[in-house]
């Protein structure tokens, strides 16, 4: 069954990702459409922006990833939030993906102070680290 998870890996990285069998015995996952977490400080938020966690790979289609369970130290299905925006950036990256392969610029960005889905992405930060 597929799910859309948050997965922190062991080298310290955090990604995003539909995964194809999260309720299964296998000895690793398998993952589509992972996007890389990056955290950013701005002012006294904290703002999630995506990126590709596959930045230099030839084609980038569907096909799976796979993560041994080994290098994930944890992982849990993305809440409603998390699923609106990652969707979101998907399809912003898939737009841009098609008109790279048909020589085209990409998308100019949108003007960020006035984009209601970042606004919605900060979150009062303090000294507390999630792991």
């Amino acid at each position: 069954m597929e799910k859309l998870c948050f997965i922190k890996l062991i080298n310290g990285e955090d990604i995003v990702a539909i995964i194809d069998n999260y309720e299964t015995d296998a000895e690793e996952y398998s993952i589509c459409q992972p996007l890389r977490l990056h955290y950013m400080q701005m002012r006294n938020y904290q703002v999630l922006q995506f990126g590709t966690w596959m930045p230099f790979q030839k084609d980038r289609g569907l096909d799976p990833y796979f993560i041994n369970k080994k290098n994930v130290i944890f992982i849990q299905e993305a809440d409603d939030e998390l699923t609106h925006h990652y969707f979101h950036a998907v399809s912003q990256y898939e737009e841009d993906w098609q008109r790279e392969k048909k020589g085209l610029p990409p998308v100019e960005d949108t003007d960020w102070d006035e984009d209601e889905d970042l606004l919605n992405m900060l979150t009062p930060s303090s000294n507390t680290s999630y792991h």
